[in-house]
């Protein structure tokens, strides 16, 4: 009983660390690649691309079946997804107007792009079958 209590402490301790390690190595990728370097660009694609997958494993949790059918050509939503994600976020930041504020980093088409990208090759890799 009493092991039992500790490794249920112990596991959640080491799950709320790992969570916790990946928030602020994003928020600091994020923060670091606020520059306008190929390199800080570079952070900011695998920031986002890495936050994507994560959310994409988190959906899957969620949602394990897909919300749609199957498409005849398999991989369309590593093109459609992201694509249409930027769309919208470009649009998005471009209607925004200059009197609001908010993180302009994350109106962007190829913020946006990357993340919808990291999400779609999760739930790809679990539709055929790499990861379960």
């Amino acid at each position: 009983m009493l092991a039992e209590i500790l490794f249920e402490f112990l596991a959640q301790l080491l799950i709320e660390g790992l969570i916790e390690g990946i928030l602020h190595l994003s928020k600091a990728g994020v923060r670091v690649a606020a520059g306008r370097t190929s390199s800080a660009r570079a952070i900011r694609a695998a920031t986002f691309t890495l936050l994507g997958a994560v959310n994409g494993l988190l959906s899957l949790w969620l949602l394990p079946q897909a919300l749609f059918p199957a498409a005849s050509v398999t991989g369309i939503s590593l093109v459609a997804a992201p694509l249409a994600t930027g769309f919208v976020m470009w649009r998005l930041g471009q209607a925004r107007p200059d009197w609001v504020p908010g993180p302009d980093s994350l109106l962007h088409f190829w913020t946006a792009f990357d993340f919808a990208f990291g999400m779609a090759v999760v739930r790809l890799a679990h539709a055929v079958g790499w990861i379960a």
